[in-house]
């Protein structure tokens, strides 16, 4: 049986990690973001929104955020 070798690099798939870019403040405002999701002691993906993007529910001491941003490989 032949044993075939293939001595090119193969490709790194580069990995997406999920960024947060505004979360839901005061007065239903959209406020830009400086927290990563592991800032947050649970990061929920509500699904995309056709006007927002993709949408979070951030978990830190019982208190629930809402966050807007690019959902990365985490939730694969």
């Amino acid at each position: 049986m032949t044993k075939y070798i293939n001595l090119e690099e193969k490709e790194q798939k580069e990995h997406k990690k999920t960024i947060f870019t505004a979360y839901l403040g005061d007065n239903d405002k959209w406020k830009p973001s400086g927290l990563t999701p592991e800032y947050f002691d649970k990061v929920v993906y509500l699904g995309n929104c056709n006007v927002d993007g993709d949408m979070f529910a951030c978990y830190i001491r019982d208190v629930i955020n809402i966050y807007k941003g690019i959902k990365g490989d985490e939730f694969s």
